[in-house]
């Protein structure tokens, strides 16, 4: 393979040239898979994963097809017409050979019988749904005010949460439900100071995650389950001395009365009612559009518009390792009708779909940069919010990557006009924002080295740590239904009137939302900063760039010390922590 070579330099434009219309050809780009997102046609051999991923997924597959076998026995021994799954290991056999896309519609099949049980009427029926495969830590506070409030900064979707200047419209939060919810939660053993409507709002310190976009969304159905969807929006303050975020009050509904900490029951089901519009959110928007899709179209930009030997390609390059592949399946399997998101999310599967390419639509580059979302959320204030654990490790990882894009890109670019001489990579960012091309908002064109900086960083992060931060609490709070379920199961939904269990899921969809979490939330391959030289051939052993790669590493290994010591002072967070988080999105 070639060394890396701006276009200025190559000693054979032609050939570059020729060589970029072959890439052209290779990964040609449709429109009409996510309407109106570019993603290419299919799944070119060099976007296949490697062997060390599959093992990885069987290894994963096996555990759950045991778990699934424990559990229909259990299910068999309660209820004799349950079917058990005689078959089960065939999941293994068939992903060896059809991959992931198999293991897709196998999932489903290892849950089949599930939905003619009863409706669950405690939590350990759901616990047993959790055999050979260990019961995830969301089922240790479920309950708790500071656990709801923590999923808005620690949880799936840290993506939603955003600082309030006056209580939003439609809501009519009073001075006097404030107090109530205040004295709600002091009764409980919290710190309360500063929980006035007034001074929270002057201070900074109120926030609202805003579902109310769902409102109105009709619900799925999947066998003889009809789902909903609810479109609520909860209000949380920071109080005390340690600036504690807690939630206030939560409206079920536009034009709903406000719920408090002071309701009782009818608090339960309405912060359950949020974490369902959550979910939905976080894998629609969150995860699949503002992560997987995003990628697709700038994986496609790079392989079609520059050269694979031009240094930012080969920069990039690992951080697109298996993401169209994993893309393909999302398309044709599991958000496909029939597959796992119509099964368990709460709209139907062209809702789900139509969510994630508005999610699309809507994101921007420049807007969805690191410190530009957290500023623009109103989240930059470590006064009115002290602790917030994926804003506080993610700036160290972004850091990190910083770092390290910096000192690799200005190897070649050395000043600003190098970079403006660069005909290949500009156009390059041109057609990632084209309505012909990647279709992207707000690309930047780079004018500066650091212009250039800021972009690759956000590319690198995104695929790596963004990824991480959204995909990997699957297993250990998604997988678990009670704590985080994904579709109600009560048309009415009113708070007044409704009971935990005529909300939450019936146990068929609870398994099936449970196996697909352990699979998603479990696959962690290859590791930030490490860049096989005998697989990638990019730029390992390179004398220019090796004192750049081992100073990111020995960053990395910081960012992970410094985390470890936040996680022994608070409830852990560990989708960060650099050893754990993959270099591309490969699941």
């Amino acid at each position: 393979m070639n060394a890396p070579t701006l276009p200025s330099d190559d000693v054979d434009p032609e050939a570059r040239r020729r060589q970029i219309a072959e890439r052209e050809a290779a990964w040609p780009v449709t429109y009409d898979r996510f309407a109106g997102v570019a993603m290419a046609t299919g799944v070119p051999k060099p976007d296949l994963p490697d062997v060390v991923w599959f093992a990885t997924v069987a290894e994963i597959l096996a555990k759950i097809a045991v778990n699934a076998e424990e559990v229909a026995q259990r299910m068999s021994a309660l209820h004799p017409s349950h079917p058990e799954h005689e078959a089960a290991m065939a999941l293994i056999r068939d992903a060896e050979r059809g991959g992931i896309h198999v293991a897709f519609d196998h999932l489903q099949a290892l849950t089949q019988g599930d939905d003619e049980e009863v409706r669950p009427t405690s939590i350990a029926e759901y616990d047993g749904l959790f055999r050979s495969i260990p019961l995830p830590p969301s089922a240790a506070d479920l309950d708790q005010d500071t656990a709801f409030a923590r999923m808005r900064l620690a949880g799936p979707n840290p993506m939603t949460l955003a600082r309030i200047e006056r209580v939003p419209d439609g809501v009519s939060l009073t001075e006097a439900d404030v107090a109530r919810a205040a004295s709600a939660l002091a009764a409980a053993g919290h710190d309360i100071a500063g929980c006035e409507l007034g001074a929270a709002l002057h201070d900074g310190r109120a926030f609202a995650a805003d579902y109310r976009a769902l409102h109105g969304v009709a619900g799925g159905r999947w066998g003889r389950w009809d789902k909903h969807l609810y479109g609520p929006v909860a209000l949380f303050f920071t109080v005390g001395r340690a600036r504690t975020l807690l939630p206030v009050a939560i409206q079920p509904a536009p034009g709903a009365p406000l719920v408090t900490p002071a309701d009782g029951e009818a608090w339960r089901v309405a912060k359950t009612m949020a974490t369902v519009a959550d979910g939905n959110v976080h894998q629609a928007v969150s995860h699949l559009a503002h992560t997987h899709l995003v990628l697709e179209a700038v994986t496609l930009a790079v392989r079609r518009g520059l050269a694979e030997q031009h240094p930012v390609a080969r920069l990039l390059e690992p951080h697109f390792q298996g993401t169209l592949y994993i893309n393909d399946a999302a398309d044709t399997k599991l958000a496909a009708p029939g597959g796992g998101v119509d099964a368990v999310m709460g709209g139907p599967i062209a809702f789900s779909r139509s969510a994630a390419a508005q999610g699309v639509a809507d994101w921007s580059f420049r807007g969805t940069m690191l410190e530009n979302d957290l500023r623009a959320r109103g989240l930059d204030d470590r006064a009115a919010l002290p602790e917030h654990p994926y804003r506080d490790d993610a700036l160290l990882v972004n850091g990190a990557i910083r770092r390290w894009v910096e000192g690799y890109l200005r190897t070649w670019y050395r000043t600003d006009a190098a970079l403006a001489a660069d005909d290949e990579l500009q156009a390059m960012f041109r057609w990632l924002g084209a309505p012909e091309g990647g279709r992207l908002r707000d690309v930047p064109l780079p004018a500066t080295v650091a212009d250039l900086v800021d972009a690759v960083t956000h590319v690198i992060f995104t695929a790596s740590a963004q990824h991480a931060a959204v995909n990997f609490p699957q297993l250990p709070i998604m997988a678990y239904a009670p704590a985080f379920p994904l579709a109600g199961y009560d048309p009415a939904a009113d708070p007044a009137t409704t009971s935990l269990f005529d909300l939450l899921p019936p146990i068929g969809q609870a398994h099936y939302q449970a196996t697909l979490g352990t699979l998603l939330g479990s696959v962690h391959h290859t590791v930030l900063g490490e860049y096989p030289r005998h697989l990638l051939h990019n730029f390992a052993g390179d004398p220019r760039i090796d004192a750049h790669l081992t100073a990111f590493q020995a960053d990395l290994r910081e960012v992970e010390r410094l985390i470890g010591q936040r996680n022994a002072a608070r409830p852990p967070y560990p989708f960060l922590l650099p050893s754990r988080i993959p270099q591309s999105i490969n699941i």
